[in-house]
C-alpha cells in the first residue's frame, strides 16, 4: 500500500525531480525503531537548508519513506500525518507530495518513486534521490534515479548529489 499526503500546486521551474528518505534525512533516525510522536521528531542539523536549497532547484521535492510502523498498526495513518505535518511547520517547508509506503512497496522497490513521477504534470528532465542506507540507493537505482548518500553533513550530500546531475 502507497499512501500520499501534502500534496501542492506546480509552477513553472525546471522540470527536475528530488526525493528525499524522512528518516536518517531531514530527522534523526531511531535505530531499530520509528518516530511514533512528535516529540520523537528530531530535526538533523542543516535540514531546514537543505530543504530550501532543494525547493530553489525545483517545485518536486518528494519524501520517499518506508513507514513500517503504520502497516504493524504500532501508529495510525492519521498518527502519520500528524507527524509528517509537525516536520514541515518545523522545518518551515512541505513537499510537493510525501508519498509512504507499506508492505510490497517498501524500499528498495522503486514503486513510491514511480508514484511520484505520475504525479508530476511535466516530463521530468533530471531525477535525484537522497537517502541514508542501502535500500535508499537500490531503490534509485532501481528507478534510474541518480542518489547521493547522506552520512553525516547534508551540505556535502546536496553537493555530491548535483554534481551527478550537472546543477554544479
Amino acid at each position: 500500500m502507497i499512501y500520499i499526503i501534502n500534496h501542492q500546486e506546480t509552477d513553472s521551474r525546471t522540470p527536475i525531480a528530488i526525493y528525499l528518505d524522512r528518516d536518517g534525512v531531514l530527522n534523526e533516525k531511531i535505530e531499530n525503531g520509528y518516530v511514533l510522536t512528535k516529540d520523537q521528531l528530531v530535526i538533523r542539523d542543516n535540514a531546514a537548508w537543505f530543504l530550501r536549497e532543494c525547493f530553489q532547484i525545483t517545485p518536486y521535492v518528494f519524501i520517499v519513506s518506508n513507514q513500517r510502523c503504520v502497516d504493524l498498526g504500532i501508529i495510525t495513518l492519521q498518527e502519520l500525518t500528524e507527524i509528517d505535518a509537525h516536520l514541515w511547520e518545523l522545518l518551515r517547508y512541505k513537499p510537493f507530495a510525501s508519498i509512504y509506503a507499506t508492505t510490497n512497496d517498501r524500499k528498495p522497490s522503486p514503486s513510491m518513486i514511480f508514484k511520484a513521477r505520475e504525479l508530476v504534470p511535466v516530463e521530468l528532465e533530471k531525477e535525484l534521490m537522497f537517502g541514508d542506507s542501502l535500500s535508499d540507493q537500490e531503490c534509485a537505482e532501481n528507478a534510474g534515479v541518480e542518489f547521493s548518500m547522506v552520512w553525516d553533513s547534508l551540505p556535502v550530500a546536496f553537493s555530491i548529489g548535483l554534481r551527478k546531475v550537472d546543477l554544479l
